[in-house]
């Protein structure tokens, strides 16, 4: 199965606009299509987000926080990457990706997407996430 990890923006995106290309590829997590891995450190970034800037309470977030710890591989990343200059937080996601044996980071951000590919990873749009799916799926 398909090793995946999201970026926040994706998954707050998925949370707040329930019509968007992320939401679909929430959607298409929560049933199976693909094995999402993410980390503490990027569902911490998740509720403090959600809270801070959208508003939600803290319970709502928590409730999130848990269904995504319960489903998805939740990994401890040990060795610490420096590949993203420009904002040092994006690394999160790249060392979520390589202990977890990862293939793919979707995300909307610029600095990530620059990067294009780190080792074997391939650090793509939601689109394009989308249509690999599909493609898969046909």
């Amino acid at each position: 199965m398909r090793r995946v990890v999201l970026d926040t923006n994706v998954f707050v995106s998925a949370l707040n606009w329930p019509l968007g290309k992320p939401r679909k590829i929430y959607d298409r997590w929560l049933s199976g299509e693909f094995q999402l891995i993410t980390s503490t450190e990027i569902l911490s970034e998740l509720m403090r987000i959600l809270r801070d800037e959208f508003g939600w309470l803290d319970e709502e977030a928590y409730e999130v926080y848990n269904l995504i710890g319960q489903i998805a591989e939740v990994v401890r990343p040990e060795k610490e990457i420096k590949a993203v200059k420009e904002d040092p937080q994006d690394n999160k996601f790249l060392e979520c990706a390589v202990i977890s044996g990862a293939k793919h980071i979707v995300t909307g951000d610029g600095h990530l997407l620059k990067i294009g590919r780190f080792k074997d990873i391939e650090i793509i749009l939601p689109d394009r996430f989308l249509k690999s799916l599909a493609e898969e799926s046909s």
